[in-house]
């Protein structure tokens, strides 16, 4: 009768610490638990999670986690800037009347017609030194480039007089011959511009056509 109580005394006692057999490697504390710190995975716990030995409940623990690293943020791509437009060059002819040949041979022969100065000789070939200029009733000539000059198109602008007498020049340049004049005070539009100079087109005092290149160092 002794032997069988304590028999089931030992039993009694290897159920009680089966549990703990069965548990991963680690002390617990006051509570009854502690804090997963070797082979968590194996045992179906996360690293730093703190659970019981006890009642088999677990919870997670900040002390000794390390939290997972924040999402890299991608870098906005720096917005493109625009680039300006490219200016719009408009050739004329710098003379007041500039002859036009069948062939880009300056001869008397070839001549088939002639451009006043002003008008607008767009290229439209690649002769070397000449202008491929096509006429309103479909002729094709050329004129030579030594009898053109240009300005770049600007928004139209008027401009103002600021000297007693202002001349007019057929190129962007004093060296140029003069187109006619302007007297102070007088306002005109600009159509474009070639460094300090206003290109315009407009009427002189007395009423007569005047088109040429206008000093902004006299008018502004």
């Amino acid at each position: 009768m002794k032997k069988g109580i304590i028999f089931l005394l030992l039993l009694v006692l290897a159920f009680s610490i089966l549990p703990a057999s069965f548990a991963h490697p680690g002390r617990t504390d006051a509570n009854g638990g502690h804090t997963c710190r070797t082979n968590c995975e194996k045992w179906g716990l996360r690293y730093g999670e703190y659970h019981y030995h006890n009642s088999g409940g677990s919870s997670s623990s900040s002390s000794g986690k390390s939290s997972p690293p924040s999402p890299k943020s991608t870098p906005k791509p720096a917005p493109q800037q625009s680039s300006a437009p490219a200016p719009v060059i408009i050739p004329i002819i710098a003379v007041k009347s500039a002859m036009v040949y069948i062939q880009p041979v300056q001869h008397d022969d070839y001549m088939i017609g002639q451009v006043e100065y002003g008008t607008i000789a767009q290229d439209h070939g690649t002769v070397e030194g000449w202008i491929t200029y096509h006429f309103a009733d479909g002729r094709i000539g050329y004129i030579p480039k030594t009898v053109i000059t240009q300005y770049e198109s600007i928004q139209l602008k008027n401009v103002t007089v600021q000297v007693d007498k202002a001349y007019v020049f057929a190129i962007p340049s004093a060296s140029g011959s003069a187109n006619g004049s302007l007297t102070k005070n007088t306002t005109v539009q600009a159509l474009g511009k070639s460094g300090e100079w206003y290109y315009i087109s407009t009427t002189d005092s007395q009423g007569n056509a005047i088109k040429g290149f206008l000093s902004g160092t006299v008018a502004w």
